[in-house]
Protein backbone atom coordinates (compact mmCIF):
# COMPACT_ATOMS: atom_id res chain seq x y z
CA UNK A 1 0.00 0.00 0.00
CA UNK A 2 1.40 3.33 -1.05
CA UNK A 3 2.23 5.45 1.99
CA UNK A 4 0.04 8.56 2.16
CA UNK A 5 3.15 10.75 2.37
CA UNK A 6 4.79 9.18 -0.69
CA UNK A 7 5.54 11.66 -3.47
CA UNK A 8 4.18 9.20 -6.06
CA UNK A 9 0.63 10.25 -5.20
CA UNK A 10 1.24 13.54 -7.03
CA UNK A 11 1.84 11.73 -10.34
CA UNK A 12 -1.18 9.42 -10.19
CA UNK A 13 -4.22 10.33 -12.26
CA UNK A 14 -7.81 10.71 -11.16
CA UNK A 15 -11.11 10.58 -12.97
CA UNK A 16 -10.30 13.58 -15.14
CA UNK A 17 -7.16 11.77 -16.40
CA UNK A 18 -4.87 14.46 -15.06
CA UNK A 19 -2.53 14.14 -12.06
CA UNK A 20 -4.50 14.18 -8.84
CA UNK A 21 -3.05 13.72 -5.36
CA UNK A 22 -5.70 11.51 -3.75
CA UNK A 23 -3.63 11.20 -0.56
CA UNK A 24 -5.06 14.56 0.53
CA UNK A 25 -8.61 13.19 0.35
CA UNK A 26 -7.62 10.01 2.15
CA UNK A 27 -5.91 11.97 4.94
CA UNK A 28 -9.04 14.11 5.25
CA UNK A 29 -11.16 10.95 5.45
CA UNK A 30 -8.80 9.45 8.02
CA UNK A 31 -9.15 12.56 10.20
CA UNK A 32 -12.91 12.82 9.74
CA UNK A 33 -15.56 11.71 12.19
CA UNK A 34 -17.91 10.83 9.34
CA UNK A 35 -17.30 9.17 6.00
CA UNK A 36 -20.02 11.26 4.38
CA UNK A 37 -17.96 14.47 4.62
CA UNK A 38 -15.45 13.35 1.99
CA UNK A 39 -17.35 11.12 -0.43
CA UNK A 40 -18.53 13.89 -2.76
CA UNK A 41 -14.89 14.81 -3.35
CA UNK A 42 -13.86 11.17 -3.80
CA UNK A 43 -16.58 10.62 -6.39
CA UNK A 44 -15.84 13.89 -8.16
CA UNK A 45 -12.08 13.51 -8.33
CA UNK A 46 -11.54 9.76 -8.68
CA UNK A 47 -14.44 8.86 -10.97
CA UNK A 48 -15.78 11.08 -13.71
CA UNK A 49 -18.46 9.83 -16.13
CA UNK A 50 -16.95 6.34 -16.24
CA UNK A 51 -13.36 7.57 -16.37
CA UNK A 52 -10.91 6.51 -13.68
CA UNK A 53 -7.17 6.73 -13.16
CA UNK A 54 -4.39 5.13 -11.21
CA UNK A 55 -5.18 7.19 -8.11
CA UNK A 56 -8.70 5.70 -8.23
CA UNK A 57 -7.17 2.24 -7.76
CA UNK A 58 -4.55 3.31 -5.23
CA UNK A 59 -7.24 4.74 -2.98
CA UNK A 60 -9.04 1.40 -2.50
CA UNK A 61 -6.63 -0.21 0.01
CA UNK A 62 -6.71 3.01 2.04
CA UNK A 63 -10.48 3.27 1.93
CA UNK A 64 -10.73 -0.26 3.27
CA UNK A 65 -8.16 0.43 5.99
CA UNK A 66 -9.95 3.60 7.11
CA UNK A 67 -13.38 1.98 7.10
CA UNK A 68 -12.15 -0.97 9.13
CA UNK A 69 -10.40 1.23 11.68
CA UNK A 70 -13.40 3.51 12.12
CA UNK A 71 -15.93 0.67 11.83
CA UNK A 72 -17.95 2.69 9.34
CA UNK A 73 -20.78 1.16 7.38
CA UNK A 74 -22.41 2.91 4.42
CA UNK A 75 -23.13 2.29 0.78
CA UNK A 76 -20.30 4.47 -0.54
CA UNK A 77 -17.46 1.99 -0.09
CA UNK A 78 -19.03 -0.99 -1.90
CA UNK A 79 -20.61 1.30 -4.51
CA UNK A 80 -17.28 2.97 -5.25
CA UNK A 81 -15.47 -0.36 -5.61
CA UNK A 82 -18.27 -1.81 -7.76
CA UNK A 83 -18.23 1.28 -9.97
CA UNK A 84 -14.44 1.26 -10.18
CA UNK A 85 -14.35 -2.40 -11.20
CA UNK A 86 -17.04 -1.80 -13.82
CA UNK A 87 -15.05 1.10 -15.24
CA UNK A 88 -11.81 -0.88 -15.15
CA UNK A 89 -13.37 -3.53 -17.37
CA UNK A 90 -14.33 -0.97 -20.01
CA UNK A 91 -11.89 0.12 -22.68
CA UNK A 92 -10.18 3.46 -22.32
CA UNK A 93 -9.43 3.20 -18.63
CA UNK A 94 -5.93 2.33 -17.44
CA UNK A 95 -5.15 -1.09 -16.04
CA UNK A 96 -4.20 -1.47 -12.40
CA UNK A 97 -0.45 -0.72 -12.26
CA UNK A 98 1.73 -3.76 -11.63
CA UNK A 99 3.20 -2.22 -8.46
CA UNK A 100 -0.33 -1.92 -7.03
CA UNK A 101 -1.95 -5.10 -8.35
CA UNK A 102 -1.52 -7.31 -5.27
CA UNK A 103 -2.64 -4.64 -2.77
CA UNK A 104 -5.59 -3.75 -5.00
CA UNK A 105 -6.74 -7.36 -5.42
CA UNK A 106 -6.43 -7.97 -1.68
CA UNK A 107 -8.39 -4.79 -1.01
CA UNK A 108 -11.19 -5.88 -3.37
CA UNK A 109 -11.60 -9.10 -1.42
CA UNK A 110 -11.22 -7.18 1.84
CA UNK A 111 -13.96 -4.70 0.95
CA UNK A 112 -16.38 -7.52 0.17
CA UNK A 113 -15.44 -9.41 3.36
CA UNK A 114 -15.77 -6.26 5.46
CA UNK A 115 -19.17 -5.42 3.97
CA UNK A 116 -20.42 -8.95 4.49
CA UNK A 117 -19.29 -8.83 8.11
CA UNK A 118 -21.34 -5.63 8.54
CA UNK A 119 -24.49 -6.96 6.89
CA UNK A 120 -26.34 -7.50 10.14
CA UNK A 121 -25.50 -4.03 11.44
CA UNK A 122 -26.74 -2.12 8.38
CA UNK A 123 -30.29 -2.25 7.12
CA UNK A 124 -29.79 0.40 4.43
CA UNK A 125 -31.15 -1.06 1.18
CA UNK A 126 -28.57 0.95 -0.81
CA UNK A 127 -25.77 -0.73 1.15
CA UNK A 128 -27.26 -4.18 0.59
CA UNK A 129 -27.73 -3.56 -3.13
CA UNK A 130 -24.16 -2.27 -3.44
CA UNK A 131 -22.83 -5.42 -1.77
CA UNK A 132 -24.81 -7.60 -4.19
CA UNK A 133 -23.47 -5.58 -7.14
CA UNK A 134 -19.92 -5.82 -5.86
CA UNK A 135 -20.25 -9.55 -5.27
CA UNK A 136 -21.50 -10.13 -8.82
CA UNK A 137 -18.70 -8.09 -10.38
CA UNK A 138 -16.00 -9.77 -8.31
CA UNK A 139 -17.39 -13.17 -9.32
CA UNK A 140 -17.01 -12.17 -12.97
CA UNK A 141 -20.75 -11.76 -13.51
CA UNK A 142 -20.85 -8.14 -14.68
CA UNK A 143 -24.05 -8.80 -16.67
CA UNK A 144 -25.84 -9.94 -13.51
CA UNK A 145 -24.62 -6.82 -11.74
CA UNK A 146 -25.99 -4.66 -14.57
CA UNK A 147 -29.32 -6.43 -14.32
CA UNK A 148 -29.52 -5.92 -10.56
CA UNK A 149 -28.42 -2.31 -10.94
CA UNK A 150 -31.19 -1.75 -13.50
CA UNK A 151 -33.87 -2.27 -10.85
CA UNK A 152 -34.28 0.70 -8.53
CA UNK A 153 -34.59 0.24 -4.79
CA UNK A 154 -38.28 -0.09 -4.04
CA UNK A 155 -39.18 -1.40 -7.52
CA UNK A 156 -38.09 -4.99 -6.92
CA UNK A 157 -41.63 -6.37 -6.56
CA UNK A 158 -42.81 -4.57 -9.69
CA UNK A 159 -39.84 -5.92 -11.67
CA UNK A 160 -40.66 -9.45 -10.51
CA UNK A 161 -44.32 -8.96 -11.46
CA UNK A 162 -43.27 -7.86 -14.96
CA UNK A 163 -40.95 -10.84 -15.21
CA UNK A 164 -43.65 -13.27 -14.05
CA UNK A 165 -46.08 -11.75 -16.56
CA UNK A 166 -43.55 -12.30 -19.38
CA UNK A 167 -43.15 -8.58 -20.05
CA UNK A 168 -39.43 -8.69 -19.42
Amino acid sequence: MLDLDAPEWRSLTGGYRVPYDASRLLKKLEASSSSIEVWDDIWNELHHQGDIGTASYAAVPWLLKIYREKRWIDFNLPTYVFTLEGARLKSGNPPVPEWLAQDYEEALDGVLSYCMSCRNRCDDPNFRKAVVLLTAVLLGAAEIAELVDFVSIGDEKRALELYDAGAV
